[in-house]
């Protein structure tokens, strides 16, 4: 089961932002010991067009996942920053 929200707003010059958040409910019944899990995320960013067919990216996310079974718990934060072309 999984709920997703997301906005971007991306104008043609300047900068844009983009912002998410994420939620998922697993249930691994079928292992030898059956786990059940809690993931959510949230996404944020900011953009900015550069050269017409440019883009500056600048990522955040986190993301914890709750387990029942501990060796599957974990926090996780990404930082990205790069640049995308468009065609």
């Amino acid at each position: 089961t999984e709920l997703s929200a997301d906005y971007r707003f991306q104008p043609d010059s300047g900068w844009g932002y983009e912002f998410g958040v994420d939620y998922r409910r697993s249930r691994f019944s079928d292992l030898e010991i059956p786990r059940n899990e809690d993931l959510w995320s949230v996404q944020a960013g900011l953009t900015r067009t550069v050269f017409d067919v440019w883009t500056l990216l600048i990522e955040y996310r986190y993301a914890d996942n709750d387990s029942n079974d501990p060796t599957f718990s974990y926090d996780r934060n990404v930082l990205t920053a790069g640049m995308l072309r468009t065609f």
